[in-house]
């Protein structure tokens, strides 16, 4: 068992990425664009210093907390103002965020048992808001009857990383649910997963001509859960992010889930699902 007080935080905190470019079948990630501080900037950067001191200053058990830094993608891209990426990343490769969601359970925040609480379908649910379509009012949204969950949440996923439809399972993503025993590609092609997906949720239908790319989604949401922190950090109460989800200690659950749930639903007037 390990305690974990972050003895050195970061001194830079914002990163500015360009677009990722292909080369053949491999990603090559965007190279790294000096930034050009603005006051307004320097705020950005002082919010997140805030997070970081106020956690370093906390007992963190089982896991590592040396600080976040957020990464801003795509700053090369026409319509970059400062709102494509934004979401804050632990530091270092030991960080609490690259655990296995089974080993984060075993995390102690100042001696006490934690627990993670998920948003369903984050991005999917932005989406709805963002092009002012109606939401379905149901618990789990990639609850579609005889469609396996996954399957549904896959291409979701898969989607809204993209800028239009897929013609076939990407590689990675097929190995994956084939190692989990999800499905035969055979069986459930990408296309007709889509005509699924797109029947239940007519707001994909338009995403290539939305004018929206995940990097407009990541940094809304990235911006709801940077106010949720910070409102729970107010009452003095620890939240470890990881994207779209938070980890605080058990007894503070209710708490926690209540302000993420109304922190997301005042920014984007649509029902969130927490759990």
């Amino acid at each position: 068992m390990s305690t974990n007080f972050a003895s050195e935080l970061p001194k830079r905190v914002l990163k500015l990425k360009a677009l990722s470019r292909t080369n053949g079948r491999n990603k090559v990630r965007g190279r790294n664009i000096q930034i050009k501080w603005t006051p307004e900037l320097k705020e950005v950067s002082q919010r997140i210093k805030r997070i970081n001191k106020y956690l370093s200053e906390q007992s963190l058990e089982n896991g590592h907390f040396n600080g976040y830094h957020r990464i801003f993608n795509e700053a090369d891209h026409p319509d970059f103002k400062w709102n494509m990426g934004g979401r804050f990343y632990g530091v270092g490769e030991e960080s609490y965020q690259q655990m296995k969601k089974k080993n984060r359970r075993l995390m102690l925040i100042n001696g006490e048992p934690v627990v993670e609480i998920d948003i369903n379908g984050s991005f999917l649910r932005i989406l709805h808001s963002l092009l002012g379509e109606k939401l379905k009012n149901k618990d789990d949204i990639y609850a579609i009857p005889g469609i396996n969950r996954r399957l549904i949440k896959s291409w979701v996923t898969a989607t809204l990383g993209h800028t239009g439809f897929h013609k076939r399972w990407p590689v990675k993503l097929s190995q994956q649910l084939k190692e989990k025993g999800v499905f035969d590609e055979k069986q459930y092609t990408m296309t007709e997963i889509e005509q699924i997906v797109l029947k239940e949720f007519p707001v994909m239908v338009n995403w290539p001509s939305s004018g929206i790319r995940w990097s407009h989604l990541m940094f809304v949401e990235s911006e709801a859960m940077l106010d949720t922190v910070e409102s729970l950090i107010h009452d003095d109460l620890p939240a470890y992010s990881v994207h779209d989800s938070l980890i605080v200690g058990e007894k503070y659950r209710d708490t926690a889930t209540r302000t993420l749930k109304d922190t997301f639903e005042s920014h984007f007037g649509v029902a969130f699902q927490v759990t």
